[in-house]
């Protein structure tokens, strides 16, 4: 039995009345207090819906129209799916594909700037640094080279005789003094020594210090020309500088002992090398006194036993050069001296040669310079040139690289906003 009128605890509820069985007709009536979610108002019984009530509460909660559940007035619902499309990753979450596609690309981006400056910097270190370092003349040297005629003529001081018909060779060596150089100066020694059938009729020797850059003469370091310890030099000591000019230089002459004018004539090719060539010609100038008096009719004097003489000389020197080395790769000499007595009347000539250089020195110069010219296309031109063009592309690349990165925010916000 229950104490009627009252609905506390304890309180027995009457028993549901029994109906007919079937599915589908079945329901648990309760008196109570509804609950919230449910439908019915206060007092009445709760059904548990099954069947059709079952769909058409799913049908309530995909509309959003649950009870106990208002929907926001803008028509987001945070908990619908779309809302974990704004909703930023846990910290343990992974990284969705998207977001992984934005990092590499932020990622190949930072590589292709970093790349590309790198190349760029590479370009301009081969084209002003690498290339412009190499262009100073060495300060150790170790070449020779031979000049010949055979049909030349001398006058032989052993026995005061005119020989005509000879063949000469002029041999110089050129050696450097690394010890005695700088980082800007370059010292070198020259040996010069023409050969008539085996014997020596001329010798010259010097050492001059030069700019390594200019090939410009620096008066120091013990120079000296023949037995001439006071000679100073002046202009270019020993050859033309790198990227030679198509113009005038000031040229040491070992013989006249002065500077003379080296005049640019033409291009010509030498073996199929591109040259420039460059001659002076100076004299007749007094180089100095004979070394003893000569029989007077060895010089057209029967009448005087012996006579002093001074000797002159001309000299006509051709020079082909390749301009970017600056190396002589071919030599012509024309030399002509006399001997005048004291009145100032040429009597004799003591030498008269047109020298040319050896074919095997000539091929072996022209390598030097052919190797020299295929290394600065290479640094200068080739390679700056190749990084600049790469660096740049990989600078283009970055650029391009950073339309997904701006997008992607305006990707998600569009989503966001549709769903």
């Amino acid at each position: 039995m229950g104490l009627a009128g009252g609905r506390g605890a304890g309180q027995a509820l009457p028993r549901p009345a029994a109906g007919p069985r079937g599915r589908g007709s079945r329901a648990l009536v309760a008196r109570g207090p509804a609950r919230p979610g449910r439908s019915g108002a206060r007092g009445e019984p709760a059904v548990r819906p099954g069947g059709g009530a079952l769909r058409g509460a799913l049908r309530r909660r995909a509309a959003g129209a649950l009870p106990g559940r208002p929907r926001p007035a803008g028509g987001f619902d945070p908990g619908s799916p779309a809302c974990h499309v704004a909703r930023a990753p846990g910290p343990g979450a992974q990284p969705r594909a998207g977001e992984d596609g934005l990092v590499r690309t932020q990622s190949l981006r930072s590589a292709a700037v970093a790349a590309g400056a790198f190349l760029i910097t590479l370009a301009a270190l081969f084209r002003f640094h690498v290339y412009e370092s190499a262009l100073v003349l060495p300060l150790e040297q170790n070449t020779e080279y031979h000049l010949a005629t055979e049909n030349a003529t001398y006058f032989d001081f052993a026995t005061f005789t005119l020989r005509t018909g000879v063949p000469l060779e002029s041999v110089t060596l050129l050696s450097g003094d690394p010890g005695a150089g700088t980082e800007g100066t370059a010292v070198w020694t020259e040996l010069t020594s023409i050969y008539a059938r085996g014997n020596r009729v001329d010798y010259h020797e010097r050492r001059a210090a030069f700019d390594r850059r200019t090939g410009l003469a620096v008066n120091c370091c013990g120079e000296y020309v023949d037995d001439d310890s006071q000679a100073r030099h002046s202009g270019l000591a020993f050859r033309l500088p790198f990227r030679a000019e198509p113009r005038s230089y000031p040229m040491y002459d070992t013989i006249l002992r002065r500077t003379i004018p080296l005049r640019f004539e033409r291009e010509e090719e030498v073996e199929g090398l591109r040259t420039y060539r460059y001659t002076y010609t100076a004299g007749p100038i007094e180089i100095g006194d004979a070394p003893w008096d000569v029989p007077g009719k060895a010089v057209g004097l029967p009448e005087r036993r012996t006579t002093g003489v001074s000797r002159y000389a001309e000299v006509t020197r051709t020079l082909w050069v390749e301009p970017e080395s600056g190396l002589t790769v071919k030599v012509g000499e024309r030399h002509r001296q006399s001997l005048r007595t004291l009145d100032g009347i040429e009597r004799r000539v003591s030498l008269q040669a047109d020298l040319v250089m050896f074919p095997e020195d000539v091929a072996a110069q022209v390598a030097g310079a052919r190797a020299f010219t295929r290394w600065a296309l290479i640094v200068r031109d080739l390679a700056p040139g190749a990084f600049l063009v790469l660096g740049l592309g990989l600078g283009l690349l970055a650029v391009r690289l950073r339309a997904p990165e701006s997008a992607a925010p305006e990707t998600a916000g569009a989503r966001a906003e549709t769903a």
